[in-house]
């Protein structure tokens, strides 16, 4: 962030207190919590994946704060901002919402709230509370199944059942905004003939999608550590003009268990599209500790994806999935890692990561695109891109 934006963003924040003291607004209880990451990490090809690459790489680190103000028992307001550094700092305003508590049943959020879905969604950005660096990248990596956050209203709660057990729901409506990264999908649209070299995006794009609805039931057995349950969401990309065109529709279903040196969880995911695109992820995530603070972990993660279309004036039996562009449309990983948590607030963490396919783990654009280009000009049948990769990342991660 350039130093004048830290100024205005300082100025910004004190006129705020300020007219809300003026105002007998004043919050009772303010919180500030923070969070932050950094890795190393490289590959043994060209490929690159987390942050990781050829020769090596140091460049990854994020922080953020949380700053939440209680103005009485049932009011308060919550705000996230992030700063990223990649090779250069990028700020984001992760979320900013309001919430009126009635009781431990009914909750209103009004704002940019973070988003209910899945196990991971709402603590993305709290690396201490996962055993490896990142969340598994089948379902929250850079695909647009997740939006960090959604924009509108929605209400959450807790009900108790019977027998010691309980539910935390959520509903909610309004906006978000998908992020993906767009290369690789891109690349494999040029080679089904829908679209120029040229058109290859450079990098993140993001979906605004509108009409929103979703919802996400967790329930907690009389089980200390476990909970399970789905989550979903509807809405409409605008990308096409016809009425209906752009609707996307993602579910996940989640299980995790957390107790007793004990860590595991596992989500399935499936996220459709109106024009028949599909992505399926799913994983498997454990860890255990060992002793002190050592703790091992493992991982399997899995991603399909299918693009629906052919190129044009291409009958049948004419296949819309060029064999050329097919590994960019599979990831699978398994994992290990070995972790040392100094506290419950910071850990060091070792993993080694060995990956078949090219969805996540890929060239730069630029290379991308001129070793697939080259190959489908000369009429290849097989990828340039290594289809293997093997990676090592080292981390730190804290929380406070």
């Amino acid at each position: 962030m350039h130093r004048h934006n830290v100024r205005n963003l300082a100025i910004a924040v004190a006129l705020s207190a300020t007219t809300a003291g003026a105002q007998g607004f004043t919050p009772q209880n303010v919180e500030v919590h923070g969070f932050g990451s950094w890795n190393a990490g490289a590959t043994n090809n060209e490929n690159m994946y987390l942050g990781s690459q050829n020769r090596g790489s140091s460049r990854n680190a994020d922080a953020g704060f949380t700053i939440t103000g209680h103005m009485d028992e049932k009011l308060s307001f919550v705000t996230q901002v992030q700063f990223d550094f990649t090779g250069q700092t990028q700020t984001s305003l992760d979320y900013v919402f309001g919430q009126y508590d009635f009781n431990d049943a009914l909750k209103l959020r009004a704002g940019q709230v973070k988003q209910p879905f899945g196990l991971y969604t709402e603590t993305i950005d709290v690396g201490v509370i996962r055993p490896f660096l990142t969340a598994p990248q089948s379902v929250y990596g850079p695909t647009a199944n997740i939006a960090e956050a959604f924009r509108g209203v929605g209400l959450t709660g807790n009900l108790k059942l019977f027998g010691g057990s309980s539910l935390d729901y959520d509903v909610y409506g309004g906006g978000l905004n998908r992020e993906e990264y767009e290369v690789t999908l891109d690349a494999y649209r040029v080679m089904q003939g829908r679209r120029p070299w040229s058109a290859v995006s450079d990098g993140y794009g993001t979906e605004i999608t509108d009409q929103v609805y979703g919802g996400r039931l967790m329930i907690n057995p009389p089980v200390a550590g476990m909970r399970l349950g789905a989550s979903g969401y509807h809405g409409n990309t605008n990308e096409q003009p016809i009425p209906g065109r752009g609707d996307v529709q993602t579910v996940i279903y989640s299980f995790e268990y957390m107790a007793n040196r004990i860590g595991f969880r596992s989500e399935a995911l499936r996220e459709w599209e109106s024009d028949h695109d599909r992505q399926n992820g799913w994983y498997y995530e454990g860890s255990y500790r060992l002793f002190g603070g050592w703790q091992i972990a493992g991982l399997y993660d899995r991603a399909t994806t299918h693009l629906k279309g052919k190129k044009p004036g291409c009958a049948a039996p004419c296949s819309d999935r060029p064999v050329l562009g097919e590994s960019m449309l599979g990831h699978k990983e398994i994992a290990g890692g070995l972790n040392y948590y100094f506290s419950p607030n910071f850990a060091m963490k070792l993993s080694y990561h060995h990956i078949e396919g090219n969805r996540f783990a890929q060239p730069n654009r630029d290379d991308l695109v001129a070793q697939l280009s080259a190959a489908y000009a000369a009429g290849a049948t097989t990828s340039p891109l290594p289809n293997t990769t093997n990676a090592m990342l080292l981390g730190a991660q804290f929380s406070f």
